[in-house]
């Protein structure tokens, strides 16, 4: 049997509303991809996916990968496996850092609480298979999850319509990014042995 963590109304006045179990702790994994440039600034992307048919909410909008963190199973090592099933890229779970914690009831997804985590990549980053970046695909994941998924432009981000709260989220990182504070704060983080998953 498929886990499921919400039903649609099928029938009646509420006829296509989504009918939570519960409040889930879920993870969001921020992956961005360094490009370096010869006597140029880095150019930056970000890993998204477009939401498919087999999603419960925000049909055919984007996101970044996110997820609900199985049992006896870490933050990163949510992301690490949301992104393998969902895109068809292994990123190992040491390099996601802990970024932020959102419990705001205006903005999180029907109450869910929304652990993010940070990678900054390249393709010379250890551990990781770069040579199929550009083949993005799939491994798993629930039937029809993911519509489309792909490495998007951190300056052109506000050309796509954004499930949940993260075009917001994507404004911060793209200014991170710009003033190089994210960046500062990712080396800092990654070298700490002790940070929190």
């Amino acid at each position: 049997m498929e886990k499921n963590y919400s039903y649609t109304i099928q029938e009646g006045p509420h006829k296509g509303e989504t009918l939570w179990s519960g409040c889930y702790s879920a993870t969001c994994g921020i992956t961005i991809l360094r490009v370096k440039r010869f006597l140029r600034k880095s150019k930056y992307y970000v890993l998204a996916n477009k939401r498919g048919e087999g999603t419960p909410d925000f049909k055919h909008m984007w996101n970044l990968v996110c997820g609900f963190i199985e049992p006896c199973e870490s933050g990163p090592e949510c992301v690490s496996r949301e992104i393998l099933e969902e895109c068809g890229i292994n990123i190992p779970a040491e390099l996601f850092v802990f970024l932020e914690t959102d419990t705001r009831p205006t903005v999180r997804n029907k109450g869910h609480i929304t652990l993010r985590y940070l990678a900054i990549i390249d393709k010379n980053t250890k551990g990781i298979d770069s040579s199929h970046f550009n083949e993005i695909g799939t491994t798993g994941g629930e039937a029809d999850e993911v519509e489309e998924r792909k490495w998007i432009d951190i300056d052109k981000v506000q050309d796509y319509e954004w499930a949940f709260n993260h075009a917001a989220v994507l404004k911060r990182i793209s200014q991170g990014l710009k003033n190089r504070k994210l960046i500062k704060f990712y080396n800092k983080n990654k070298k700490n042995k002790n940070r929190l998953y």
